[in-house]
């Protein structure tokens, strides 16, 4: 199953935007990379995590991790 996600600002708008790459783990270990799509998304498997190179440990400034659950769930 793939997850879906969005990394907002604290005002709501897009923190990680279009275009914007990622680097995905599993166990610890790069498996892969992403790239965020139009709407701010970005997508992960069951146990795997996103790491954004510079987007959060330059200004320090808190952000929230949205997941996008499908209608229904």
């Amino acid at each position: 199953m793939t997850y879906r996600f969005q990394v907002l600002n604290e005002d709501g708008s897009l923190r990680v935007k279009e275009g914007d790459t990622y680097d995905i783990y599993s166990g610890g270990k790069q498996i892969g990379t992403g790239t965020v799509d139009k709407n701010g998304i970005f997508t992960l498997k069951s146990g795997q995590t996103a790491r954004f190179a510079g987007k959060f440990a330059a200004d320090g400034a808190p952000y929230i991790v949205r997941e996008l659950v499908p209608d229904g769930a």
